[in-house]
């Protein structure tokens, strides 16, 4: 029989992490499972090649976006160069703050239900977005973004009492960093060169989103027509407001409002040059991933087969080793 690795994010605090693992002992019944509690991001990264399709099932992620960007970050190519590594699916149990992904996927932490999609093996292959290289899932960007993820890291890693209130607001403390961003802060705004197919302009801007889901933290949708699996990404580009009327638009943004003078489109390859003479910062999966003058965004189709509650009726719901 094949196993289940359930690997708990260190930063997710052991005695949660333990909490998780207790209870996947008493519902995953009938299974075999390997439970890991990396010590630190670095061992959590190391651990990707220690899995191959010929024993493990699936990986389970006790985490957020951000454990799942730093479990493949490392051996991005991997996913397309080593098929036995690529074709294990991976189940993200919410454990993080916003928990974008496995929102999106309409997973839940109720391991009633993870035990239903292990054994209907209810997965499919989703994209990733690359910067320069590097890969992210969900939601990425420069600009506001950008600030608003260095201070929510630099925070939580920093200051228990900001730990705990972000434990206690969970995904609403984004929108009350952002809020204190934009009235307070100036360096989220950049001119820059934007060029993709039949698109070549120069602006400046507070942020630029690019998703591959419909929803960032704190419940702003940036994507809601967004499909992860459709060999492209949408971009959203907020112009350059007033500090009011930005704060206006992204209340819209949450609300479900998409103001009609924001810039949006879709692609599979956009290339962003600063015209500034700062490098640009990039967060992606509610993580800094690089920074550079320039950065090179791609799609790399169908490149993680992950565990969906319900597919999209487009998507064929596969099995085995890809």
């Amino acid at each position: 029989m094949k196993k289940i690795a359930i690997l708990a994010n260190p930063a997710a605090g052991k005695s949660r992490a333990l909490k998780h693992a207790f209870h996947a002992r008493a519902e995953l019944w009938g299974r075999s499972c390997e439970y890991i509690f990396p010590s630190s991001i670095a061992e959590l990264q190391g651990l990707y090649h220690q899995f191959s399709s010929e024993s493990y099932e699936a990986v389970i992620l006790i985490g957020g976006d951000g454990t799942l960007n730093q479990f493949i970050r490392k051996h991005f190519n991997s996913l397309s160069a080593d098929r036995k590594t690529r074709g294990i699916p991976i189940l993200i149990f919410p454990g993080g703050t916003a928990n974008d992904l496995a929102k999106e996927l309409g997973i839940h932490p109720d391991w009633n239900q993870i035990q239903t999609l292990l054994d209907h093996k209810k997965y499919s292959l989703m994209d990733l977005i690359e910067v320069n290289g590097i890969p992210f899932a969900t939601v990425g960007g420069v600009g506001l973004g950008s600030v608003l993820t260095s201070e929510f890291n630099s925070k939580r890693y920093h200051s228990l009492m900001f730990k705990g209130l972000s434990r206690l607001l969970q995904s609403q403390i984004y929108s009350l960093l952002s809020a204190k961003m934009v009235l307070l802060g100036s360096d989220y705004i950049h001119h820059l060169q934007i060029k993709t197919t039949g698109f070549d302009e120069k602006l400046k801007t507070p942020a630029i989103f690019l998703c591959n889901q419909s929803h960032l933290g704190g419940g702003l949708r940036v994507a809601p027509d967004n499909d992860n699996s459709d060999r492209r990404f949408n971009v959203l580009i907020v112009p350059s407001y007033s500090r009011i009327k930005l704060l206006k638009a992204l209340l819209q943004l949450k609300s479900g409002i998409l103001p009609s003078d924001f810039l949006v489109f879709s692609t599979d390859d956009l290339t962003i040059q600063s015209l500034d003479s700062e490098e640009l910062k990039v967060f992606g999966d509610g993580e800094y991933l690089t920074q550079s003058r320039q950065l090179h965004f791609r799609v790399q189709a169908k490149a993680l087969p992950i565990y969906r509650a319900q597919a999209r009726a487009q998507e064929r719901i596969y099995s085995g080793v890809v």
